[in-house]
């Protein structure tokens, strides 16, 4: 029998002058019966924002 786990906690930042998302945080984390344990993290940041006409 194989066992696989996984948490996907994820997290959000609103920017209240634009109405959106500033930031973003992805993580991923998974556990295995017949392996070591894995991590991944994904991050995205806002960095300029320009109108449009």
């Amino acid at each position: 029998m194989n066992v696989h786990t996984e948490e996907r906690p994820w997290q959000r930042w609103c920017c209240r002058a634009i109405k959106w998302i500033a930031k973003e945080r992805f993580e991923l984390r998974t556990w295995r019966a017949d392996g070591p344990p894995g991590d991944a993290v994904d991050l995205s940041e806002l960095v300029r924002f320009l109108r449009g006409r």
